[in-house]
């Protein structure tokens, strides 16, 4: 039986965005389903899959990541996902307030 692949790191540039949930509580990460999954205080708030980070929603903020332009979490094409997560916006880059914000939304979307 052959193995599958190695889950590859998370990139740099997502790391970076990964360690500013460090300022709302402790971050962890564990590799799953060839992603890894991101926790901050024990909320399970983001998937890193294929070099893309995607931030959780719920009802309440999941028409905001759509109006952003946010993509959905789907694991592969033929299928939807049963995990509600959205790309970040264009503009929530590292330093910016804009990233906080998506950033505790993606919080307060784990919490409910």
């Amino acid at each position: 039986m052959a193995r599958s692949p190695k889950t590859p790191p998370i990139p740099t540039d997502l790391r970076a965005v990964i360690d500013r949930f460090e300022t709302r509580g402790p971050v962890r990460t564990k590799a799953m389903f060839g992603g890894h999954g991101v926790w901050c205080d024990d909320r399970f708030v983001a998937i890193v899959f294929h070099g893309v980070l995607y931030l959780k929603v719920n009802a309440a903020t999941r028409s905001l990541f759509v109006a952003a332009g946010c993509r959905p979490f789907q694991m592969s094409l033929d299928r939807p996902s049963r995990l509600v997560f959205y790309t970040l916006p264009a503009d929530a880059v590292v330093g910016s307030d804009a990233l906080d914000l998506w950033l505790d939304r993606a919080i307060v979307a784990a919490s409910r």
